[in-house]
């Protein structure tokens, strides 16, 4: 930073006439500065004649060209520390001005171990700052921006409420730097939000089985029937199938979910119970008792046979003649002789019961029961897993919002922005924007669907953020100077970090001018032009306006 200083010089007819010895009316001051910056020292003095002027490192004459000002460039640390101190001298004597400590150190950073932290809903989580500091430090943490109070002592600190935190760290000279930000997000538990069902299946069937579940992905679905662990599934396989169904499938199924930071939760849902009935009988059912064929001894008559059983462990006895046909027609089936005949006849002295079985009229439809996925499977409505949220993004980045829902049969995503539909109705459940503008900014949300019904997301803020550098002050628009005076054009700019600095004159390049602070030591008439400064890092670049200097050859101060 440098201050606007007037010069008062006495009128040219008498600096001829007087033998005036040099007097300086401003003393270099103290710097400290970090490796690698540009170092000024400055000088103004008055007296006869040209002024000559002397650099002094720790007492010991510095070579070059010397003027007021003393421009140290990619100052080191141990190399450019020292006492400074110039002489200023003309033909009626000379004089020495104060000294001026120049101290260089490396730069100070001050950096959080962890940028992201996750923790289950109850637990906590540690902070700890990394310093170069040399001096005894204060440490001094914020949370979502505000001072935390009570305020934590120490360099490390736990933390138990999600949010974003940083620490700025000083010491007694007055330094400070603030570190990077820390963000902790508790994790929600995940929860099963299916009821319970009770199920009746048919032997030979294929079912699937399913669980709607809210929590933060990744999650694990691991399945249990009757308390007997039975399959792991990985994320997003919240279904379980089962057949072809047998009696053993019977039983009382559970789910138990798991996410990324260990936390669970288990819940019961389904009770199967299996039957012997054939899932493509319409009308009244006919149960086919499960007997063997060499323990039946039959008679028929029109519609009804008589048989004698005797109970073993064995699969049922289809109908041979008449196997379920698929077709587009129905027709009516009976057992035939060739049927009973088959099964055989005798005697057993280990005859538990006679059965009696009437066999009424059905029908074999070709025709699916009508399900939305077919004949062995269940639907599910559309459920929202993790809800959206707020998402911040650089201009020219890309712009990802992901929405994860399960449900069958297929669902469908179509996403909203400001409550208007900007994406066609789609399987993908990802909006991709490549570019961000700042157009883009505003309120987002998802519809999911399927054959079953709909739901929609709550909305979220998505906000584009544009992170070129700019300038918080810039020189005046127009200066007028004498030949031989210094100018200096002094910049302000904020923004990420590298940002890189070119001046121009008259819209060309300016020679080696990487500097925010633009320095002329002795100006020539050749000077006049307009200046502006030109700004730039990974996200854009940025001009100023002009500064437009005006050299005059016969003007005074």
């Amino acid at each position: 930073h440098y201050a606007e200083v007037k010069v008062l010089s006495l009128p040219k007819y008498a600096q001829e006439e007087a033998e005036i010895p040099p007097v300086i009316i401003q003393q270099p001051g103290n710097v400290i500065a970090e490796s690698g910056q540009t170092i000024c020292l400055q000088v103004v003095a008055q007296g006869s004649e040209s002024l000559k002027y002397e650099w002094f490192k720790d007492a010991k004459l510095m070579e070059g060209n010397m003027t007021g000002t003393l421009i140290v460039r990619d100052a080191k640390r141990g190399e450019s520390n020292g006492m400074y101190t110039c002489r200023v001298s003309n033909s009626y004597g000379n004089v020495i001005s104060e000294f001026a400590s120049v101290t260089v150190s490396v730069p100070l950073r001050v950096t959080l171990r962890s940028e992201y932290q996750e923790v289950a809903v109850g637990k906590e989580a540690r902070l700890t700052v990394r310093h170069n500091f040399t001096q005894r430090c204060t440490f001094e943490w914020f949370f979502n921006g505000q001072a935390m109070s009570p305020q934590p002592s120490g360099s490390e600190i736990v933390i138990r409420n999600a949010g974003k935190y940083y620490c700025v760290v000083s010491d007694k000279s007055g330094r400070c730097v603030q570190s990077n930000t820390s963000c902790l997000k508790i994790i929600d538990p995940p929860q099963i939000t299916t009821p319970s069902l009770s199920r009746t299946v048919q032997l030979g069937e294929v079912i699937t089985i399913g669980v709607d579940a809210a929590g933060a992905d990744p999650m694990y679905y691991q399945w249990f029937k009757d308390g007997q662990p039975v399959a792991r599934t990985p994320d997003s396989h919240c279904l379980y199938h089962l057949g072809p169904i047998s009696l053993d499938n019977a039983g009382r199924y559970e789910c138990e979910i798991s996410d990324r930071v260990g936390q669970r939760t288990r819940a019961e849902v389904a009770q199967i119970v299996v039957t012997a009935e054939g899932p493509f009988l319409v009308g009244t059912p006919c149960v086919f008792p499960m007997y063997s064929a060499d323990s039946l001894s039959s008679s028929s008559t029109d519609n009804s046979v008589t048989t004698t059983l005797q109970q073993k462990e064995s699969h049922p006895v289809p109908f041979k003649n008449h196997p379920p046909q698929q077709e587009d027609t129905t027709e009516e089936v009976r057992p035939t002789d060739a049927d009973i005949s088959e099964l055989g006849s005798g005697d057993d002295s280990s005859v538990l019961s006679s059965v009696s079985i009437d066999y009424p009229q059905m029908s074999v439809s070709s025709q699916e029961p009508k399900d939305c996925l077919g004949p062995y499977q269940s639907c599910f409505d559309p459920v929202i897993v993790d809800k959206l949220e707020d998402q911040e993004v650089v201009v020219g980045n890309e712009l990802i919002l992901s929405c994860r829902a399960q449900g069958t049969p297929t669902l469908y995503y179509q996403w909203l922005f400001n409550g208007e539909p900007c994406s066609d109705k789609t399987s993908n459940n990802t909006l991709k924007i490549a570019q961000a503008t700042i157009q883009h900014c505003g309120r987002y949300s998802c519809k999911v669907e399927n054959s079953k019904g709909q739901v929609s997301t709550a909305d979220i803020a998505v906000t584009v953020k544009d992170l070129k550098p700019r300038f918080t002050h810039l020189p005046k628009p127009e200066i007028e100077t004498p030949i031989g005076q210094l100018l200096v054009l002094p910049c302000d700019i904020v923004g990420e970090q590298p940002i890189n600095i070119q001046w121009k004159k008259n819209g060309e390049v300016i020679s080696g001018s990487s500097e925010l602070c633009f320095t002329i030591l002795e100006l020539q008439e050749s000077d006049t032009g307009d200046y502006t400064c030109v700004i730039s890092n990974r996200h854009g670049t940025v001009e100023s306006r002009s500064t437009h200097v005006q050299v005059n050859s016969g003007m005074t101060l």
